[in-house]
């Protein structure tokens, strides 16, 4: 599963935008001066010698190989460039480019090429966790989880949709949830790990005291614990109090009088901020319920013996839409991170479903260059007065 990282998807349409651009200014610089001209072949050569000087092992036979496709480039392509910059647009000139082109793209993706054995180690915490609560990693120092990727259980969980994931929620973590997180793993605010539902725990150390019981499952110097008193990632509370705004309702709950497991703090995202309030008869009471979740959408029946706040253990972010019964409902923020929606006593279904503003707008855009420029071709195509 690490072979697969969320930014990859975007490479190839950056390759393509990086080649349309190099191509345009291609165009251009070749109408500039001798002196530009070499200027700019220098300025390149240079450039890609550190390049591969400083990140580049040049160990590697198939880095060796590329630099070599490298310079050769540079000395053919620069000397074509700064005296005969006509030949580049010549019919000969671009099948000596693509040659060229196309033997150094098979020597780039001769890494691609080979096949390896597949490693079929796996690490025991494939059958020591399960759905009932958060993972969270505690190092014993800054740099443990660095010297031993493998046995910290790396990459996003919840992007996969295997765990609840408390460390690395998502690609990109806000302020928000840094610093509720940092505060949480700090050993100073155990209501903090209950609130999050956090049962799992992956640390180097030897004990993280009475609350979390060894379970015996380890690999290497990593040990998971178990949180005794985990709350399930799904609560409902009543009694609530609401706070001003995110940041507010956040303020609250990193205090160090503040007890998560007794009060919650709501922030309303449609309506006006009303002002905070101090803490009253919040409450958890129990709740029969069931998640199921993926990455891009988090679906709970739930039976409630009263009405309340249905409080979900996964972070906020914009984007998240609530249903609830099949009805659009308004979502709330808990504790300044996590998401909430009202529900009414009885057997229910709450839909959370991920849809970011910025991916629907995105997706028009797209969708009116791809109508325009269609419309462009059959005009040209059908028009009489085409030349």
């Amino acid at each position: 599963a690490n072979a697969i990282r969320y930014p990859a998807r975007l490479v190839p349409l950056g390759a393509l935008l990086v080649t349309g651009l190099a191509a345009i200014g291609l165009d251009r610089v070749r109408r500039e001066p001798l002196s530009t001209r070499v200027g700019i072949t220098l300025s390149i050569a240079i450039l890609g010698g550190l390049r591969f000087l400083t990140v580049e092992p040049m160990t590697e036979p198939t880095t060796a190989l590329r630099f070599v496709f490298f310079l050769a480039w540079v000395a053919g392509f620069g000397l074509v460039f700064v005296a005969f910059p006509r030949w580049l647009v010549s019919r000969r000139g671009l099948i000596v480019l693509t040659i060229v082109l196309t033997a150094d793209l098979l020597a780039a993706s001769h890494p691609m090429l080979a096949s390896r054995a597949l490693a079929t180690r796996t690490e025991p915490w494939a059958t020591a966790l399960d759905r009932s609560g958060s993972v969270v990693r505690v190092p014993e120092s800054s740099g443990s989880i660095a010297r031993a990727p493998r046995a910290w259980l790396a990459g996003y969980l919840n992007l996969y949709g295997k765990h609840l994931d408390g460390s690395t929620p998502s690609p990109a973590v806000d302020r928000r949830a840094f610093s509720f997180h940092q505060a949480m793993i700090g050993g100073g605010r155990p209501d903090l790990v209950d609130a999050a539902g956090v049962r799992w725990v992956l640390s180097s150390r030897q004990s993280l005291g009475d609350r979390y019981a060894r379970t015996g499952t380890r690999s290497g110097a990593v040990r998971l614990f178990e949180n005794l008193s985990a709350r399930p990632p799904v609560q409902l509370w009543t009694g609530t109090n609401v706070g001003g705004s995110q940041d507010e309702a956040l303020e609250r709950v990193l205090a160090p009088d503040f007890d998560a497991g007794s009060t919650l703090v709501l922030s309303s995202i449609q309506r006006q901020p009303a002002a905070v309030t101090e803490p009253g008869a919040a409450r958890v009471v129990t709740l029969s319920s069931s998640l199921f979740f993926t990455h891009r959408e988090a679906r709970i029946h739930y039976d409630a013996p009263t009405d309340g706040v249905l409080v979900l253990n996964q972070r906020w972010s914009s984007g998240w839409n609530v249903r609830v019964n099949g009805r659009r409902a308004e979502a709330m923020i808990a504790n300044g991170i996590f998401r909430a929606v009202e529900v009414p006593a009885g057997r229910g279904v709450v839909l959370w479903s991920y849809r970011p503003r910025a991916l629907e707008i995105g997706a028009w855009i797209s969708l009116t260059f791809v109508i325009l420029l269609t419309g462009r071709f059959i005009f040209l195509r059908v028009s009489p007065f085409r030349k």
